[in-house]
């Protein structure tokens, strides 16, 4: 059996919390890893977790330091990812970070270059879109490992999730209840201010698919829209949607919203030459699959195909990978993934290059908002 992973988690809030019992308390990863330090700059955080880890501190100069650390999750505010994974990765640690990878554009290369310098040793970078693993897209990978896909020429990928209750401190830290559009006076956390088409969630599910019959397929130009129906004190869009096209012409419309309702709502379709799936994920989740047999793909014949409902015991049944767990059991194959990849037994789905290419569509998209026009993509593989 494989020696255990001595681990460190930087940041303790609740999404923090999520990750250590997916890693720590799951029997999946019995003896997988040991938790042995924790960092945050609140104190009272960082208290709280002293039972869960053998040292907590409130520096991150003092948590590198720590001896024997072997590779350490960032799940701190987004605007800190980009620094403290930069940290991590000179410091020859790999390191899993939350989405997204940075946010700004510009923040994006510094790591990049450290993962590269590190020359495929220790320092190796994993990003922590969950979506790529919900089943639903699990299976759609599946169905291009197959041939069953087809060519891909159009994908979608929506998150949206209202999250009033952690847009203000008063809500998030207080565990008051007002209304951050009417309450007299707030202190906005970071989900007031940040556009929520470069949160994450959205472009990954389709990029992910889209990558698996292609490795080399990049996106390569990103227009958008956004709007402000809600919430519009803090004079942020809440609603944005954007269209992205890669280098082998597939399109894809992905979009993230701040808004109604309160459960998250994920969709994500994929559209081919042999091809169709739907997928509604969240709230009551529906699949439709069209799909054209193999020696029917010419005309008249691929008319005959017809398409049909199915179950997630049907997507599972097909081979898709999944399990129990936060996320639809995307945080328990995320995590499995990540771990294996840290044994050294497989490369895992998402490194430094693709998490650019997903966080980086989004800063893009947002930028192409502002201005109202087509924006290039960069090539992050230079």
């Amino acid at each position: 059996m494989p020696e255990p992973i001595h681990v460190g988690f930087i940041g303790g809030g609740p999404r923090a919390e999520s990750i250590f019992s997916t890693l720590v308390m799951n029997k999946r990863f019995e003896d997988a890893v040991v938790p042995v330090a924790m960092v945050d700059t609140s104190e009272a955080v960082a208290s709280n977790w002293r039972y869960k880890v053998d040292s907590t501190c409130t520096s991150l100069d003092d948590f590198l330091a720590h001896e024997g650390l072997e590779a350490v999750l960032v799940i701190s505010p987004p605007s800190t990812h980009a620094t403290i994974v930069r940290r991590c990765l000179e410091a020859g640690i790999d390191t899993w970070c939350e989405v997204p990878m940075a946010t700004k554009l510009d923040d994006v290369y510094p790591i990049l270059d450290a993962e590269r310098a590190n020359k495929g040793k220790k320092g190796r970078y994993a990003f922590g879109e969950n979506s790529c693993w919900y089943l639903p897209i699990q299976f759609a990978a599946k169905l291009v490992d197959d041939g069953k896909m087809g060519d891909l020429f159009y994908t979608e990928g929506e998150y949206h999730h209202s999250v009033e209750h952690y847009m203000i401190e008063e809500n998030f830290s207080q565990k008051k209840s007002l209304d951050p559009e009417f309450a007299p006076e707030v202190h906005p956390t970071w989900r007031a201010t940040l556009p929520p088409v470069v949160y994450g969630h959205a472009a990954g599910m389709a990029l992910y698919v889209i990558s698996r019959q292609d490795p080399n397929d990049r996106p390569v130009q990103v227009c958008g829209f956004g709007n402000m129906k809600m919430l519009r004190r803090f004079g942020n869009q809440n609603f944005q949607i954007a269209m992205l096209q890669t280098r082998n012409d597939v399109i894809c419309k992905f979009g993230s919203g701040f808004v109604l309702p309160n459960e998250e709502v994920r969709h994500a379709l994929f559209w081919a030459s042999k091809c169709y799936f739907n997928a509604t994920i969240s709230g009551a989740p529906e699949y439709y699959l069209h799909l054209v047999p193999d020696g029917m793909e010419r005309y008249p014949d691929r008319h005959r195909a017809s398409g049909r409902k199915i179950t997630e015991q049907d997507m599972a049944s097909a081979g898709a990978t999944a399990a129990e767990g936060g996320h639809g059991g995307g945080d328990t194959l995320m995590m499995a993934a990540w771990l294996a990849s840290l044994r050294g037994e497989k490369p895992y789905d998402v490194g430094a290059v693709k998490a650019a290419e997903m966080s980086g569509v989004g800063l893009v998209a947002a930028e192409a908002i502002k201005q109202r026009k087509v924006l290039d993509v960069p090539d992050f593989t230079q």
